[in-house]
């Protein structure tokens, strides 16, 4: 008898339960489903979404066996991050109903460095033309020729051979008026007209370097990957192409170098310098001088009142997806740190970013050490730097003790270099921008283990598309426009293949008289003339 009036009172409690909508156990939850994932790549530390549905009481995605750091965004969403270690395998999302995983594999990019080399002032032809010609006519082996030129045409309508350079690089101008001169509406007649480079001065921008001058960035085109088509983002000379690198945008500037302005002068060429730089107002087309300083969302930074609008940079996104970077360049210490381009951004300047613009030194350390950035940014020395009025075989002797060092690094099998150009310098070139606003064509070298050997990439970029690599590789969201549709040199990568081995690199002795001719002209061989 009691154990009936038992069971009828659980009966009634089970039956209010239903009424009121409760239940006796909670129900189980449906079994997630995978239907895809985007993007379908990316570095460690990329994020990534996951489609499909009953992801609300997900307790772990995984790549393969690595566990990533994940969040529900809803029942049919969620975002995750490459987990470190992490191998392309499937996408497994685990919950308490159950456990899905994708049809198709996360394919993880084996790069978690990206370095760029930024050298001064020269275009392609000057630096391997000659060399490309003798590919081109079989003195030299390679796989990919490339397109390089040995002569120049004259406004006159005639050719001249490019002499060979000269070690001691010629001071030529190269702000935006000498781009325009040059480049003559795509006829590319025009470079004599550059100051520096008249008839009777010999023509010294019609020339360009043997092989045998420049024996390490040769060796390093000839063994990893080169592109032939990548072009000045903008006509500007260094001050403007370094604004660009992390901006993806020259931001209305001309792209000449600073001048002093209304102030008292400080170091470099940024928003502490207390210069003036050309702007072009975007609706009206006039041009101003304005400070040389790019303000902080709020209007900080410039000495004075300025037109120029805030925009994000490149390490604004590293800092927000949580991924290390640093500037390598001149340090606030040396007066000459204009070109580190932290200076340029108040929002760099003025906080802990700034901390992050260290000496160009501090670059062989970390690789010797194994603390390479997610991203390095990298400005030569001044008298390392191949800029006008130094030494191509100092900048050359850099390169390869730089690559040397990354070469031998503990990274080194996950590390991407660029080594780019900034701008042409005032040196003949001799393919014309292919797009309204682009400048020159620069040398541009991939050296990586994932470089594809002795490859020529000739599909058309822009320096924007070193960011636009960069934002790929960790799935970021573009600057600008530029980089937004920037080609990102993929097709000379290859990360399925058997890793490239390091490629030696020399060192060539300096005559004695150049390196007195650089000791009695200090101001000179610091690249800020």
């Amino acid at each position: 008898m009691r154990r009936m009036r038992i069971a009828a009172i659980v009966a009634a409690v089970v039956s209010l339960g239903v009424a009121y909508g409760l239940s006796a156990a909670p129900a189980k939850a449906d079994a997630p489903i995978i239907t895809d994932f985007t993007p379908t790549s990316g570095a460690v530390g990329a994020m990534f979404t996951i489609d499909g549905s009953g992801f609300l009481s997900t307790t772990a995605v995984r790549i393969g066996t690595k566990a990533a750091a994940f969040s529900v965004v809803s029942d049919t969403q969620i975002t995750a991050v490459v987990p470190k270690g992490a191998r392309t395998a499937p996408v497994k999302v685990f919950t308490t109903g159950g456990a899905a995983i994708s049809a198709t594999p996360y394919t993880v990019i084996p790069v978690a460095h990206v370095v760029v080399v930024y050298m001064e002032n020269h275009t392609f032809d000057n630096v391997l033309g000659k060399w490309c010609s003798e590919i081109a006519s079989g003195d030299i082996q390679r796989t990919d020729g490339c397109d390089g030129a040995t002569s120049g045409q004259l406004l006159d309508g005639s050719t001249i051979p490019l002499a060979q350079a000269t070690d001691l690089i010629p001071s030529l101008n190269h702000e935006n008026g000498s781009h325009i001169l040059g480049i003559d509406g795509g006829k590319m007649d025009g470079f004599e007209q550059i100051v520096g480079c008249s008839a009777d001065l010999g023509y010294p921008c019609y020339t360009q370097f043997d092989p045998t001058q420049v024996p390490n960035i040769t060796a390093l085109a000839q063994s990893y990957a080169l592109s032939d088509e990548t072009f000045e983002e903008a006509l500007s000379s260094s001050w403007g192409s370094h604004l660009e690198l992390v901006a993806g945008t020259i931001d209305g500037f001309v792209g000449d170098t600073p001048v002093k302005g209304q102030h008292h002068v400080g170091p470099g060429y940024g928003c502490d310098s207390f210069k003036d730089t050309t702007w072009r107002d975007p609706i009206s087309g006039e041009v101003s001088m304005v400070p040389s300083c790019v303000p902080d969302q709020f209007g900080n930074g410039p000495y004075r009142p300025s037109p120029v609008q805030y925009v994000p940079t490149i390490m604004d996104r590293m800092d927000a997806a949580g991924l290390s970077w640093r500037i390598y360049g001149y340090t606030s210490t040396n007066p000459t740190y204009g070109r580190d381009i932290c200076p340029t951004f108040w929002e760099c300047l003025s906080t802990a970013q700034h901390q992050n613009n260290v000496n160009s030194g501090q670059i062989l350390t970390d690789a010797r050490r194994g603390t390479l950035p997610n991203l390095a940014l990298v400005m030569p020395p001044g008298q390392d730097s191949q800029h006008n009025l130094q030494l191509m075989s100092m900048g050359d002797n850099w390169i390869g003790s730089t690559l040397t060092t990354l070469q031998r690094s503990p990274q080194w099998s996950s590390t991407v270099v660029f080594i780019v150009y900034d701008d042409f310098g005032g040196f003949y070139e001799h393919v014309p921008p292919p797009a309204p606003g682009l400048g020159m064509r620069v040398p541009v070298v991939i050296v990586s283990p994932y470089a594809k050997a002795q490859y020529t990439d000739s599909t058309v970029t822009s320096q924007a598309g070193l960011l636009a690599y960069t934002e790929h590789l960790w799935n970021l969201a573009p600057l600008a426009t530029d980089d937004a549709t920037a080609y990102d040199f993929s097709n000379s990568l290859d990360y399925t293949q058997t890793p490239l081995r390091p490629v030696a690199m020399t060192t060539q002795k300096i005559p004695r008289w150049e390196l007195e001719w650089l000791a009695a002209h200090p101001m000179v061989a610091t690249g800020d003339t």
